[in-house]
């Protein structure tokens, strides 16, 4: 019977324990369903936040992909990662092409080195950096200006993993407001011009009823005296000064565009040549080299002041070259078009181009300012007799002509004189534009921003495909690296970094057949003749004539343009 009580009092405690068992086993399962509730419902917090996510980066990329300005990502070493639609269709280059490359892929070193260091100032200092007015290739082979603005991307942990920027194409702002700008000087520097030229009449016009009295007088004077006696010299010393002062009222008028004109048909080859001539008789201590278009166009103008304008011209370079040196006179054919013109308040079209360049000391920038002031010389303190090219611009501008000046200091000075040719000789000239076109690459080497955007902008239109560079250690690298795709080298004689010598002949070793023309704003010299002499293809001069540079363009290509008689004139 105990046993049978224990048995039973056994049984219960399994029983009890068995309860209590079931019972933990209860509110672990219950424990287990509210953790399980509690992770699906954080699943499905999670999965909101996910879709959430999923739509946020679909709408941003929606507002990446609708904004106009190029939008691109990178990693830290600057590969591209993601580019949006606007980059794609500003650079040419297709998204394939974008993703995995670096921007020094697509730019010249200059530009490179900008882009590299924008990137390495954001990171630094985790601001945003923005670079401005640098360029980069298009796929086709143009250049564009743009400006980006760069910032920094981090990961959740704040640990920087890459770039972001917005980029714009604002090629035409700059070419804009660089030909805006120098449009702007232009008119300024004529505006000055008509002014005092209205100044300078009204004086000559008083100056010339002041000796009108006083030569009248004289002359009554002087018949009450003999030749012999000592009054009547005096009164001679007076009349010839007198004399002295009408020329100079002369020259004042001619300055004023108010002089008077004997106008015929004439052959300036002709005037060069007599000039010429009369000058060196007197300065033989100048050598002249003299490069005349054989069939010049006729012009319409006035054989003593036109001639009377070379020889002050030619004096100028005398006192620029006293211890002797280089005289080049040039004629040439020219079609100007409204963007050079119209600063001047000239019509467009066909021109005679006469171009005198010295070799002496060059003129500084206020010089070149001043140098058609009355009065003005660059060389000595102060002219002394006569109005010197302040009536050389007078009278040029009498003629509906036009007259400038570019020299750099230590370089010489060129002035060239454009003068309306006779509208009877040219009704049957040929056009000839469409043969001037092409879709061959050209390498602008030009440190002047105008000129190098003219030069673009010009053989842009007539369909080729530019490179610019400002440099002549950019010009090389970049030859090097895009020979292939460059055709031919527009290459200005005279660089910040290197001489156009040293470019040609590097050019030269990376390429025997490459072509160059070289340009220059000087007319044909000494250095752009040993380099004509050594190779170069042609040469043309600034600022750069629509026709006149495509023209020069597709002849090199095709391999026409050959060198004048410039071997002759300067023997390599």
């Amino acid at each position: 019977m105990a046993r049978q009580k224990k048995s039973a009092a056994d049984l219960i405690d399994k029983v009890q324990k068995l309860e209590k068992e079931v019972q933990a086993y209860k509110i672990a399962l219950k424990r287990a369903e509210s953790v399980s509730s509690d992770l699906q419902s954080q699943l499905n917090r999670e999965k909101e936040c996910n879709e959430q996510l999923v739509h946020n980066e679909q709408k941003y990329r929606q507002i990446i992909e609708s904004i106009q300005e190029g939008y691109f990502e990178t990693d830290l070493k600057g590969r591209i990662n993601f580019v949006n639609q606007a980059l794609i269709q500003i650079s040419g280059y297709e998204r394939e092409e974008l993703i995995g490359a670096e921007f020094h892929d697509f730019t010249p070193p200059r530009t490179a080195r900008a882009i590299t260091s924008a990137f390495g100032k954001v990171f630094k200092t985790g601001q945003d950096a923005k670079v401005r007015n640098y360029e980069v290739f298009h796929k086709s082979g143009h250049t564009l200006i743009i400006e980006f603005s760069a910032t920094l991307i981090r990961d959740q942990n704040g640990i920087a993993v890459g770039f972001r920027g917005i980029l714009r194409d604002v090629s035409s702002q700059v070419k804009d407001a660089e030909k805006e700008k120098h449009m702007q000087t232009q008119i300024q520097q004529a505006q000055k011009m008509e002014a005092l030229g209205t100044l300078a009449g009204g004086l000559a016009h008083g100056f010339n009823n002041v000796l009108m009295a006083i030569q009248g007088n004289l002359s009554i004077m002087r018949m009450n005296f003999p030749a012999d006696d000592d009054l009547r010299r005096h009164l001679e010393r007076i009349n010839h000064s007198t004399e002295k002062g009408a020329r100079l009222a002369k020259e004042i008028l001619s300055f004023a565009k108010v002089g008077k004109f004997v106008v015929m048909a004439t052959d300036l080859n002709k005037i060069l040549k007599s000039t010429s001539r009369m000058f060196t008789r007197s300065n033989t201590r100048l050598k002249i080299h003299e490069i005349y278009e054989q069939k010049l166009w006729q012009t319409q103008v006035d054989r003593v002041q036109i001639g009377q304008v070379l020889l002050s011209l030619y004096m100028n370079a005398a006192e620029a070259m006293t211890d002797g040196g280089d005289l080049y006179l040039q004629s040439e054919n020219i079609y100007l078009d409204e963007s050079y013109t119209k600063p001047f308040n000239n019509k467009p079209g066909r021109y005679v181009k006469i171009s005198v360049t010295d070799s002496g000391k060059g003129l500084g920038g206020e010089a070149k300012r001043r140098i058609f002031e009355p009065f003005f010389s660059p060389y000595r303190p102060i002219r002394y007799e006569g109005l010197g090219l302040a009536a050389a611009y007078g009278t040029i501008k009498s003629h509906q002509g036009m007259i400038n000046v570019y020299s750099e200091k230590g370089h010489g000075t060129t002035f060239n004189i454009y003068l309306p040719a006779s509208e009877k000789e040219l009704e049957s000239l040929p056009d000839g534009a469409e043969a001037d076109r092409g879709d061959e690459t050209v390498l602008i080497v030009e440190d002047d921003p105008v000129a190098s955007r003219m030069g673009r902008d010009i053989l842009e239109r007539w369909g080729y495909r530019v490179m610019v560079t400002d440099n002549g250690g950019e010009a090389i690298e970049i030859y090097s690296e895009y020979q292939k795709r460059i055709q031919l080298v527009l290459l200005d004689a005279i660089l910040p970094d290197l001489s156009g010598d040293q470019v040609f002949f590097s050019l030269r070793k990376i390429d025997p057949g490459v072509l160059v023309i070289v340009t220059s704003g000087y007319n044909v010299n000494q250095q752009i003749a040993y380099l004509l002499n050594h190779g170069c293809t042609d040469f043309i001069q600034k600022p750069f004539q629509s026709r006149a540079l495509s023209s020069k363009v597709r002849a090199a290509l095709d391999r026409k343009a050959v060198p004048s008689n410039l071997s002759v004139l300067y023997p390599g």
